[in-house]
């Protein structure tokens, strides 16, 4: 299972230029390229997922290995360092493949590290102990921003919805026909070059084909985790979380200004 989540600003226009945001310090600096998701307000589609009365911001790749390592090294209450999974000494991948063996609380610390530094003070809400008391999507740091796990509606939206808003693909590639092994349209395809459908194989976040809306592998690599809890309402904080996307539980990141 794979754990996504990513946020987007506020561009004019779906699938333009990715825009940077930088986090840390010093070597523990770096930046998560987030794409602009626009058509506020649009229909759901057939399945009922997809409508979004805003727009946001969504994570360009998945949490890769490097980004989750540094931000655990300046709070190690995230995540339990099993997240460099596919660097095990049985596999070994580098640090630009995705973070995964990633549980949803996880996920969620690592978007409140984001927000304000402090993986217990964010959009989700926990106590001293780690346990978590609450979600509040209406928090905003002292600029204006929150970092959060991707709705079902907005993660559906992102990867399906037609660039110019006019209605949805069945892949996140644009396509309505299923993608071909090793092919540019980024179903498995792996730097260009090889297919490896090894289980035991993952590719790095930003390689394989450009998706529609400037996203990279929400069709596979990883699966992601939502925000959404199984039965829709997120009001039990012990209760499964959903996941979408590829395999081994992953995060890809959603970004909301006071705005939106």
């Amino acid at each position: 299972m794979n754990a996504k989540t990513q946020l987007v600003t506020f561009l004019a226009m779906v699938g333009s230029v990715a825009q940077a945001d930088l986090f840390g310090t010093g070597t523990n600096q770096f930046s998560v390229d987030f794409m602009a998701i626009g058509h506020a307000g649009n229909a759901a589609d057939s399945t009922g997922y997809g409508a979004v009365g805003y727009n946001y911001r969504i994570g360009r790749a998945e949490v890769s290995i490097d980004q989750f390592l540094k931000v655990r090294s300046m709070d190690g209450r995230i995540g339990s360092g099993f997240e460099n999974y596919w660097n095990d000494g049985i596999r070994t991948v580098g640090g630009n493949a995705p973070a995964s063996s990633m549980t949803w609380f996880a996920a969620a610390m690592f978007c409140n590290w984001l927000t304000t530094g402090d993986a217990y003070t964010g959009v989700y809400q926990f106590n001293g102990s780690g346990t978590m008391t609450g979600v509040d999507r209406n928090y905003r740091n002292g600029f204006g921003l929150a970092y959060v796990l991707p709705t079902e509606n907005e993660w559906y939206k992102a990867a399906y919805l037609k660039p110019d808003g006019s209605g949805y693909s069945l892949y996140a590639s644009g396509l309505d026909s299923s993608p071909t092994w090793g092919g540019a349209d980024g179903w498995n395809y792996i730097n260009g070059t090889t297919v490896n459908p090894d289980p035991n194989y993952v590719w790095d976040v930003d390689a394989g084909g450009l998706e529609q809306n400037g996203t990279f592998n929400m069709m596979g690599n990883v699966e992601e985790w939502v925000e959404a809890a199984k039965d829709g309402v997120l009001d039990h904080f012990d209760e499964r979380r959903t996941l979408r996307g590829g395999g081994m539980p992953a995060e890809r990141i959603c970004f909301h200004h006071l705005s939106g």
